[in-house]
């Protein structure tokens, strides 16, 4: 296995576990007096770690695939 493709792999690991975590987020601890759609929408707007989280995942993934081995 190349550098590379660990790189890809815990890009997609990592964005696959984030977007599973920001599916189920609403469910823990959000207002639930509106929808589930607003609720998350919300909390993204709220929360800029995760969206640095998503960013930086997805860099991983475009890392491994422009790295040259």
């Amino acid at each position: 296995m190349k550098a590379r493709d660990k790189y890809i792999i815990t890009g997609v690991v990592l964005t696959v576990l984030l977007i599973i975590f920001l599916h189920f987020m609403p469910l823990f601890d959000l207002k639930m007096t509106s929808s589930y759609q607003n609720n998350l929408i919300n909390y993204l707007k709220d929360d800029f770690t995760l969206v640095i989280a998503f960013i930086l995942s997805v860099g991983l993934i475009v890392f491994g695939l422009i790295k040259k081995d």
